[in-house]
């Protein structure tokens, strides 16, 4: 986007910091509030900007998605597979590798867990490409998309994960209502404006806020909703809890953003790809490998612990954005700047003097 739009940046900066927090050692129930919203917060936002209006043809969009998605898939995990030799030092199981990188299952990527996203990612934008192209009617579209999330979690059991389908197409089918969600409110025109006198935003998260301290009340809501009188499958329950939670989170994370325009979220947010992708194989692979036992002495607490494994892991991670950004842009399935100031400029038309 050549327009950035701010908000956007600094919440997907606040949301790459809660990914990498939520895959350190920190305690149980803190990992258990950042993943009800992390992810739904980044596929939301994808839904947000999700356009087809330069793609008229499904071909056209499938090679540009694959371009900005695929690519830094292969890129990136071919980058962890030479990490995960480096810092491991073991023999590598070439057929089990093949099959974990063709498979791209959520949570059986063992050289690098995070890139699952991004083979969801792509074929949720080709679903959602399909719909709005042929269904075209916003309202049936998350109509449709809510019954495929219901279908994930009631069917494919997709908040357990025990059976995970190729390239997490069970997860894709459950975050497609987010993405549809951020695409519906994009249309409507919900976030436009000065954000920080929206009512909406600011409901949103006095209710989150509410409910994250006095959760004992948020409970109780859905027990009366689960009561004899209603007779709701269980199912049911766990998705309109899960939904709600966190659509509240996200809309809270969206508020907050308006208030935290930093520049270091910005740039985080900008690059968070980069961050997905390695906060893992090279970040805390570096840091247990060099520094873990001097760490794990200073500090005990293992939600501190955790933070300090996330600031750590941005800073050591920030040069090497400098370096794929300016020399490495392929990695990412952009051109290099050479590149696209060596292009040829179209011809310039003369009017006749008369």
């Amino acid at each position: 986007m050549n327009n950035r739009i701010q908000w956007i940046d600094s919440s997907k900066g606040i949301g790459i910091l809660l990914v990498i927090l939520g895959h350190t050692m920190i305690q149980g129930e803190l990992r258990g509030q950042i993943y009800a919203f992390h992810m739904p917060l980044f596929f939301f936002i994808s839904g947000f900007l999700f356009s087809n209006r330069k793609y008229p043809d499904l071909k056209g969009f499938i090679f540009a998605k694959a371009k900005s998605l695929l690519i830094p898939y292969v890129s990136f995990s071919i980058i962890s597979i030479l990490l995960m030799k480096i810092f491991q030092l073991g023999t590598i199981d070439i057929p089990n590798l093949i099959k974990t990188f063709l498979l791209s299952e959520r949570n059986g990527i063992y050289f690098d867990q995070p890139l699952w996203f991004l083979t969801s990612l792509f074929t949720i934008e080709v679903i959602f490409y399909l719909l709005v192209k042929y269904v075209k009617k916003q309202s049936w579209i998350m109509l449709l998309t809510t019954g495929m999330s219901l279908f994930s979690v009631s069917v494919l059991d997709a908040f357990a994960g025990t059976s995970i389908l190729p390239w997490s197409f069970d997860q894709s089918l459950y975050f497609i209502f987010y993405f549809a969600i951020g695409s519906t409110l994009r249309n409507a025109s919900v976030l436009n404006g000065n954000l920080k006198k929206s009512p909406f935003l600011l409901a949103s998260s006095i209710l989150y806020l509410f409910f994250l301290f006095n959760d004992a009340i948020y409970a109780k809501i859905f027990q009366m909703i689960t009561g004899e009188t209603w007779h709701v499958y269980d199912y049911i329950f766990l998705y309109l809890n899960n939904i709600i939670w966190a659509a509240l989170a996200i809309f809270f994370v969206i508020y907050l953003s308006q208030f935290l325009s930093i520049a270091v979220l910005g740039f985080m947010g900008k690059n968070s790809l980069i961050l997905l992708a390695l906060h893992v194989s090279l970040g805390f692979n570096f840091i247990n490998h060099f520094g873990a036992v001097q760490l794990q002495s200073i500090i005990s607490n293992p939600n501190l612990l955790g933070l300090l494994y996330t600031i750590l892991t941005s800073i050591l991670l920030t040069p090497v954005i400098f370096m794929i950004n300016k020399y490495f842009p392929i990695v990412l399935g952009k051109k290099s700047k050479s590149h696209q100031k060596n292009r040829p400029l179209p011809p310039v038309k003369h009017k006749k003097i008369v």
